[in-house]
Formats: structure tokens, sequence, C-alpha cells
């Protein structure tokens, strides 16, 4: 197994601090019920480079759920 990159570990840290990687997950997959759309894909649509999954949480996956 190889290590964890720095990219890995602040997505970990992110979904630690928000409240764990059970409720980010949720809100992914609650994502992709209402829009059809896989959250992983989506992620590669939103930010193809960085894949910051924290912007794109913030940014995309919240006011959808929100709304």
């Amino acid at each position: 197994m190889l290590p964890y990159t720095e990219k890995v570990w602040s997505d970990i840290e992110y979904a630690r601090q928000y409240g764990g990687e059970e409720k980010l997950m949720s809100e992914f997959l609650e994502y992709e019920k209402i829009t059809g759309k896989d959250w992983a894909e989506a992620l590669l649509a939103f930010d193809p480079v960085s894949q910051n999954m924290e912007n794109f949480h913030k940014k995309v996956v919240i006011p959808v759920i929100a709304a």
C-alpha cells in the first residue's frame, strides 16, 4: 500500500472536521439521488486538476442538497 498523499490527508481532515466520513459520504450520496450524477464524476468535471473535495462539497453539494 502506498502512503497517503497530502491531498488525501487534506480530504480526511476535512471529513473529520465536518462531522465524520459517514456524514460527508451521506451528503455525497444525497447529491447523487437528487441530481442523478455520480459525485466522483461531478467532482472531476468541477475541478479536474486539484480534485479538491472540500471546495466541491461546499460549492456544489451543499447548495444542491439544501435546495
